[in-house]
């Protein structure tokens, strides 16, 4: 009686692409957290006196303040919505461990600027 030793190839397709798919998860997981943890939050909402609420944005995304499009951020935006949930909610904005853009009216665009007493 002889025994094959050669694997057959059916069986390790599907083990190929399984690896495939976990090795391309590890990818896509890892870069978020590394553009994550390179973020900060960002003004979101504004009021008639400043800032009202702050919002994460990883490194890379545009603040919310701007008309700057998203492109390859897109990617990302099940992450993004995860990670705002549970991680880095609006309510960890003024915690000191976290960066947090300052925002100067002064320096907002044209359409962003409170102009006093205007009707």
């Amino acid at each position: 009686m002889q025994v094959d030793k050669e694997p057959d190839a059916r069986l390790s397709k599907p083990v190929v692409y399984v690896r495939g798919v976990w090795i391309l998860l590890f990818i896509y997981l890892s870069s978020y957290v590394l553009i994550s943890k390179m973020g900060r939050y960002e003004p979101a909402v504004f009021g008639s006196n400043g800032v009202k609420r702050h919002m994460w944005a990883p490194r890379g995304f545009p603040d919310f303040s701007s008309t700057k499009e998203m492109s390859w951020q897109w990617l990302f935006v099940p992450l993004w919505l995860l990670d705002t949930r549970i991680w880095h909610t609006a309510d960890n904005a003024y915690d000191p461990g976290y960066r947090r853009n300052q925002w100067d009216s002064a320096a907002a665009p044209a359409g962003w600027r409170v102009i006093p007493n205007a009707r």
